[in-house]
């Protein structure tokens, strides 16, 4: 059997396409994909190093605010005379209840003493309607001192005979954080 030179071209032109789609198949497409993904890696790397320098500045200002912040705090804790804050306490107490409540009792409690502040416990008694309890709670908070409500009682007056605006009984205790004056400023 003999072959014929058109017969050899083609069986040539057959196995030169069979290779060159077994190469496209086995190896081109295995590295086109290891390329791409290595093209895509290093496009995320350069956004991650991008970030890193822009975060870098961003962190330095936050620390500048941060220092900032503290210096300001330090000086808001050396203004307070705690000798004067327990009639400033009264006072503020009663301008909060205002004529939302009756009966106002304030009893001072244990004080706490540590280094830097005071803790000052306070009691709380008064006489409300129901919708002013949520006011009075509102003035409180805005207490000119760090303030933590620690524990509320409500309850309902139960007496028939009694027809008023502040038919509730409200127990309240507080804590307000008071920090030192500074003596030698």
């Amino acid at each position: 059997m003999k072959i014929s030179t058109r017969e050899k071209a083609l069986i040539s032109i057959t196995l030169v396409v069979i290779f060159v789609i077994l190469y496209f198949n086995l190896f081109f497409k295995k590295i086109h994909h290891e390329i791409t993904t290595m093209k895509n890696q290093i496009q995320k790397n350069k956004e991650d190093i991008e970030a890193a320098l822009y975060s870098t500045p961003q962190i330095d200002e936050l620390k500048n605010k941060l220092l900032e912040l503290r210096s300001q705090s330090d000086q808001i804790l050396q203004v307070v005379d705690t000798n004067k804050v327990s009639s400033q306490i009264i006072i503020f107490m009663e301008e909060a209840i205002g004529g939302l409540g009756l009966g106002t009792k304030i009893k001072f409690m244990d004080t706490q003493e540590q280094k830097e502040y005071k803790i000052i416990t306070i009691t709380l008694n008064f006489e409300t309607s129901y919708d002013n309890i949520k006011k009075i709670i509102f003035n409180l908070e805005k207490a000119p001192w760090p303030l933590i409500i620690d524990d509320i009682k409500i309850n309902k007056k139960q007496s028939d005979l009694i027809n008023s605006a502040f038919d509730w009984d409200v127990e309240a205790v507080l804590h307000f954080l008071i920090f030192r004056h500074d003596e030698y400023s």
